[in-house]
């Protein structure tokens, strides 16, 4: 089975699996987002925002952050790509293991990285923080804004994890500098977000803004039964504060949870600095997860 690059693609299989291979809010999207996003298919007769200006009012609300920091995107992966493209480093320092999207956004602009033993030395360097998960993980959402003013930091965030809009495509990156944000932004297609995915955005935003917070409870509680379970069986488990968890396994457990038991896992056999037998698992609702581990009893002959 061909390795892909992200968790995810059910496309090309006969049957719809259970997804763990995606690592989304088990909660789901709120129901004031989804239907914003049915509202709006009615309007698309027309172009999108390109600026996104209503999408922008709402997250610089709830971020405490100006409107003109934001640069909106087609998820955190365009912004990523075009983030590298802008800047065109001369050196990287990547850490691994890590999103593929880094390494392969680089090697576009011929760069290779560099590994994760390297220091970055360079002076004006700047930093880039993928914050996509930060609110599921319970840290403080606000983290690291009040340090974008003083310029050289750049943080990518996006409501596909936290708000469960993986189809509907939506990050936005916060940066103070004008004309780094200006030269991404000058990457983007002509409409880089759909209406759908703007109203459906402004809608989690401007009332669910808590969502992600909300939903801590399950999947803290699920994370640390999951990560039992998977112990149980023997399986190592990377310790975690988001709503998945990385572990290793016997080589192809993966293909044989799909092919016998219709659940697919996130191979990280991908991933820098790990390998085949690397696994990944989204935390998600109880009854899925308990369907998971008794699968995985079954494979491990537990």
């Amino acid at each position: 089975m061909k390795q892909d690059a992200h968790g995810g693609d059910i496309y090309g299989l006969n049957r719809i699996p259970l997804d763990f291979s995606i690592s989304l809010n088990p909660r789901g999207m709120p129901p004031e987002a989804a239907q914003a996003a049915r509202e709006a298919v009615s309007l698309c007769a027309r172009y999108p925002d390109p600026q996104c200006r209503a999408l922008a009012q709402a997250a610089a609300r709830r971020d405490g952050v100006p409107e003109g920091w934001m640069v909106w995107g087609n998820g955190a992966s365009d912004l990523i790509q075009r983030l590298v493209f802008a800047m065109k480093p001369c050196k990287a320092l990547i850490l691994a293991p890590t999103f593929s999207q880094y390494r392969s956004a680089l090697a576009l602009v011929g760069h290779n990285g560099c590994g994760a033993l390297e220091r970055c030395r360079a002076v004006g360097a700047v930093l880039a923080v993928d914050q996509c998960f930060l609110e599921l993980t319970g840290a403080d959402p606000h983290r690291l804004t009040a340090e974008l003013a003083g310029g050289g930091l750049c943080l990518i965030r996006a409501l596909t994890k936290s708000y469960a809009m993986a189809g509907l495509r939506l990050g936005y990156l916060l940066c103070a500098d004008p004309g780094l944000s200006a030269a991404v932004a000058a990457l983007s297609p002509p409409w880089p977000v759909s209406i759908p995915a703007q109203a459906a955005g402004e809608a989690a935003l401007a009332l669910c803004p808590r969502w992600p917070e909300e939903s801590l409870p399950l999947i803290q509680g699920e994370r640390a039964r999951l990560q039992a379970g998977l112990e149980e069986l023997g399986l190592w488990v990377c310790p975690s504060q988001a709503n998945y968890l990385l572990f290793s396994g016997p080589v192809g457990l993966d293909e044989a949870l799909l092919r016998e038991d219709n659940i697919l896992l996130r191979s990280c056999a991908n991933f820098s600095g790990l390998g085949p037998g690397w696994y990944r698992a989204a935390v998600r609702e109880p009854e899925e997860n308990a369907l998971l581990l008794a699968a995985l009893a079954r494979q491990m002959g537990g």
